[in-house]
């Protein structure tokens, strides 16, 4: 019987674990959604080609924050939700097939006033 608790137990723990690793992903998801919107804003219409690729990475993100939101609430409803190489990520730091960060054009930054980052 004790073993029944136990296993339970390791199985909420597990879920709760894997709650806040989405939790964390749609954060970043959506950090990364505000930021490039406010790039998007602050671009000059003239600069069609910049504007347009600063929108398409808007857009994409935007995409990727609504598909963490679905998986996350499909999580909530108890739905099986896939999360490639959970367990490889643990002890790592963010796996870049799952949390992609946008690293800024250095162009756009040094046209906005600011230094290169990269």
């Amino acid at each position: 019987m004790e073993a029944a608790v136990v296993a339970a137990e390791q199985m909420e723990q597990q879920r709760q674990e894997l709650r806040k690793s989405l939790e964390l992903e749609l954060e970043q998801a959506r950090y990364e959604a505000r930021l490039a919107a406010r790039r998007y804003e602050a671009v000059d219409p003239e600069q069609r080609l910049v504007a347009a690729e600063l929108e398409a990475r808007w857009n994409s993100a935007l995409q990727k924050t609504r598909e963490l939101e679905d998986k996350l609430q499909d999580f909530d409803r108890g739905r099986v939700v896939a999360i490639p190489n959970c367990e490889s990520r643990r002890g790592r730091r963010a796996n870049t097939a799952s949390v992609q960060v946008w690293k800024p054009l250095k162009w756009f930054d040094t046209w906005l006033g600011g230094s290169p980052t990269n």
